[in-house]
């Protein structure tokens, strides 16, 4: 059986918390047994534009990605996502994200999609 953590928050999202750095949550994912973990910090459009949370620091967090991914090669596999968003909607106030909804069928309006234009880094 292999243990993994699909979504770890580091020191780069509002609720990781100051320690919460790449290297020590691996770290504390091989103490506990784990063998992977995916960092996926917030990035939440609406919410930074309202001043609710600090932009992504993305270059900085890619360094310490890459960095815990060097000095633990072999002993634990760290993956970087990122996760979008919280709010119900997205805004499309500078173009970053569209937001299209559809159905199976004109009269079925309970199976939606969402799709959403992404810039990668």
């Amino acid at each position: 059986m292999m243990l993994a953590d699909s979504h770890a928050h580091t020191m780069y999202s509002f609720d990781g918390g100051s320690a919460a750095r790449a290297d020590t949550i691996c770290e504390e994912y091989i103490t506990k047994g784990f063998s992977l973990a995916a960092l996926t910090d917030h990035y939440d459009v609406d919410y930074i534009e309202d001043g609710l949370y600090s932009p992504y620091r993305v270059d900085e967090a890619r360094r310490e990605y890459e960095a815990a991914c060097e000095k633990y090669a072999g002993r634990f596999e760290l993956i970087w996502g990122i996760e979008l968003g919280q709010a119900p909607f997205v805004r499309t106030r500078r173009g970053a994200f569209s937001l299209r909804t559809a159905s199976s069928s004109s009269s079925d309006r309970s199976t939606t999609s969402i799709c959403a234009r992404i810039s990668i880094i």
